[in-house]
C-alpha cells in the first residue's frame, strides 16, 4: 500500500462515519493499553493471550459462526501485538504486527480499525526517525 494509499484509508474513515470520536476513542484506547502493558511489565503473558485468540479465530468451530468475523479478530490480535511491540521499543516487530493488522481490518472492511492501524504505523516510523 503507497502513502497516498494509506492516507486515503484514514481520510474515508473519518469522513464516512459520523464522528471523529471513535478513531480519537480507539487511538486513546491504543495509548493506554500500550501504558498498562509497560507498567504491567507482563509482556510474555500479554502476547500468549494474543497468540490464544490468533489461534481461536482460526477454529473451524469459530468460523462457522456467521456473526463472528475471524479476519477482525485476527486484526486485533495483531494490532495488540504490535502495541506490545511498540511498548517495548520492538519498532521493526511494531511496524511488522500493525501492517499486517492493517491489512486484516482492510480485508474485513473494519475502516474505523484499519486507520488505528496505519496512525500506530505512522507513530512506529515516527518513533523510529528520531
Amino acid at each position: 500500500m503507497s502513502d497516498h494509499d494509506d492516507a486515503s484509508v484514514i481520510v474515508s474513515a473519518l469522513q464516512e462515519g459520523p464522528d471523529y470520536q471513535k478513531m480519537g476513542a480507539s487511538m486513546i484506547s491504543l495509548m493506554l493499553l500500550s501504558e498498562e502493558f509497560r507498567r504491567a511489565d507482563k509482556w510474555t503473558q500479554a502476547r500468549v493471550c494474543c497468540d490464544q485468540l490468533e489461534k481461536l479465530a482460526q477454529d473451524p468451530d469459530i468460523l462457522n459462526i456467521p456473526d463472528i468475523d475471524s479476519t477482525y479478530v485476527s486484526g486485533i490480535a495483531k494490532i495488540t501485538k504490535g502495541v506490545i511491540d511498540l511498548s517495548r521499543n520492538q519498532l521493526a516487530d511494531a511496524e511488522a504486527n500493525f501492517s499486517k493488522s492493517q491489512v486484516l481490518f482492510h480485508d474485513a472492511s473494519a475502516e474505523y480499525s484499519e486507520a488505528v492501524a496505519l496512525v500506530a504505523l505512522g507513530i512506529v516510523h515516527q518513533t523510529s526517525n528520531f
